[in-house]
């Protein structure tokens, strides 16, 4: 739909993303692509994860090196070619967060070559007077340093999500 998303469902969409991935997480599939063309939301207001095409298998711990994923939305480490494993992930969640709050990524840019140097030296930027339960959220998951990046379990029982109460909210949803 044409119309800007409220914080309900922005929280909602992050929310399943977050079930997704850590649900192929669990399988060993880093999914490697997160990015709003990749989600498609069903009549019932749910999200449907596609395009699986640059997914791989990964054991815990495990590292890949082949470099996939969306200019804007690629981690630092797969940049660096140091390796990754699904920290990758979070942080697209982290991409994705901000580009549904404010319309586009945190490291646009011209070409490529400043987008990744973006990615690798900047930080993002914000709206002036953002709440900073937002900012600390996006933050969390934008770490540079995969080791640092918030995942699943810090998405839960982040403040961000607090008062988010998924249950009543898609109730709401199906019942107008």
């Amino acid at each position: 739909k044409a119309r800007k998303l409220t914080m309900n469902e922005i929280k909602l969409y992050i929310a399943e993303m977050s079930i997704a991935i850590k649900e192929l997480h669990n399988n060993n599939i880093i999914y490697g692509d997160v990015k709003p063309e990749n989600i498609m939301i069903g009549n019932d207001g749910h999200i449907k994860l596609i395009d699986f095409g640059l997914s791989t298998f990964c054991k815990p711990n495990e590292k890949v090196k082949n470099v996939c994923g969306t200019t804007e939305y690629l981690a630092p480490e797969v940049l660096l070619n140091e390796g990754y494993g699904t920290q990758i992930d979070w942080w697209g969640i982290g991409i994705l967060t901000y580009e549904l709050l404010y319309k586009s990524t945190p490291f646009a840019g011209m070409n490529k070559q400043y987008i990744y140097q973006s990615i690798l030296k900047k930080e993002p930027i914000f709206p002036k007077d953002e709440d900073q339960v937002v900012v600390s959220f996006i933050t969390s998951l934008l770490q540079k340093d995969p080791c640092k990046r918030a995942g699943y379990t810090e998405i839960v029982k982040s403040e961000f999500m607090k008062d988010f109460d998924s249950k009543n909210f898609v109730m709401s949803m199906i019942s107008s």
